[in-house]
């Protein structure tokens, strides 16, 4: 599967590369300058695109993403293009994850038993990379066999804080593609 994900992502990549009409679409426009990318605190792909170094498998390490590595794909364009190269060879850099992680699978049984209920009012927190950005999760433990309390944050929600700026002074053709850019989940 690996193999094959990885052969029709590289034909895209190198399709959209040299498809100069795309090209032409997409460079320059709804750009967020880097400056704003962190101002913002922008996430995943869409900071990644404005040139920020930001994932958090690489910068907390959870997981197996410690033995992994991870190279996090950063694109200087600030634009459109910029965002839409970066998730494609993100995808390329995600099937070389998955082959590492499979030849370092341990023998044997990979889930945990728990044996025990787990008391309730115990809180945590954390934090992973999701294909948007880092997304938030908040827990606390209840008596029953759920939460007491769940909250998560998607990266979507800060994300869409750059639309204002990467559609100001575009026209009205490029601003469902702008925000398109972003992948947003409204959900």
């Amino acid at each position: 599967v690996m193999d094959k994900i990885e052969k029709e992502t590289t034909a895209v990549l190198n399709a959209v590369v040299d498809d100069t009409t795309l090209r032409m679409r997409l460079e320059g426009v709804g750009k967020v300058p880097n400056k704003d990318a962190v101002a913002l605190s922008i996430l995943g792909p869409s900071a990644r695109g404005s040139g920020v170094a930001i994932d958090a498998r690489a910068d907390h390490p959870y997981a197996a993403y410690a033995e992994t590595g991870v190279n996090v794909i950063v694109e200087t364009g600030e634009d459109i293009w910029a965002r839409t190269v970066v998730r494609i060879k993100e995808t390329l850099e995600s099937t070389r994850i998955v082959r590492d992680a499979l030849a370092m699978m341990p023998k044997g049984p990979i889930q945990a038993v728990i044996d025990k209920p787990i008391p309730p009012g115990l809180v945590a927190c954390s934090s992973v990379e999701a294909p948007r950005g880092e997304t938030h999760h908040f827990v606390i433990t209840s008596e029953e066999p759920r939460p007491y309390r769940w909250k998560a944050r998607a990266p979507t929600f800060q994300n869409l804080q750059a639309v204002p700026i990467s559609i100001m002074n575009e026209t009205i053709a490029d601003v469902p593609i702008a925000v398109g850019s972003f992948d947003p989940c409204f959900s």
